[in-house]
């Protein structure tokens, strides 16, 4: 089938839809900067669990999370991908997207209703004294950011959780899909993400 007889047949089922979701995952992201697990070094991003890393060297830490998320965060744009889904939710005919991705990315393409599953750099918590931060913009410095209650770093959900589930997000996530009658699963292809 070509794309333009693909592209009619979801523009068909986006007009027919009552209630439709996106789902998303790293390859969203490629062309705006991003990274798959595939194209990073694991050992570092493993790194960037470690509070002791985030104590004793908070200048390296920032590094490797500038390295793997903060540069495309600040210093890209959303792709066309993010730009299009935030279209549809303007238009009233995308009511939510679920996401992987912890870059925020979504978010700063203006999408509003986003459940990302698995945290991201706009869930953040001092290592102290467990005050929220839930803003990206608090990695925007140059630094780790320090909290203004007690002054100690500050870490962000998927690394102080290892990449676990946000709870809340992920009971967004399926009481959006209990309501759905049209799901979206946006996926580059297969050369892009490093497979073969």
């Amino acid at each position: 089938m070509n794309l333009e007889k693909q592209i009619e047949q979801l523009r068909e089922a986006l007009d027919e839809s009552r209630y439709t979701v996106a789902v998303t995952g790293a390859g969203i992201s490629l062309s705006a900067g991003g990274i798959t697990f595939n194209h990073s070094n694991i050992r570092e991003l493993m790194g960037l669990g470690s509070e002791d890393m985030l104590r004793n060297d908070p200048d390296a830490y920032y590094q490797l999370l500038d390295k793997a998320f903060l540069h495309s965060m600040f210093h890209g744009e959303p792709s066309v991908a993010h730009k299009a889904l935030r279209k549809l939710e303007t238009e009233g005919k995308l009511q939510g997207i679920i996401t992987t991705n912890v870059d925020c990315m979504h978010t700063i393409a203006g999408s509003e209703n986003v459940a990302e599953i698995q945290g991201s750099l706009q869930i953040n918590r001092c290592t102290h004294c467990y005050k929220r931060f839930d803003d990206y913009h608090i990695w925007a410095n140059g630094t780790v950011p320090r909290c203004d209650l007690c002054g100690d770093v500050i870490w962000t959900f998927p690394f102080y959780s290892h990449v676990s589930l946000h709870e809340g997000n992920v009971r967004k996530a399926q009481r959006w899909i209990s309501q759905t009658d049209l799901i979206i699963i946006i996926k580059p292809p297969f050369a892009q993400c490093g497979y073969n």
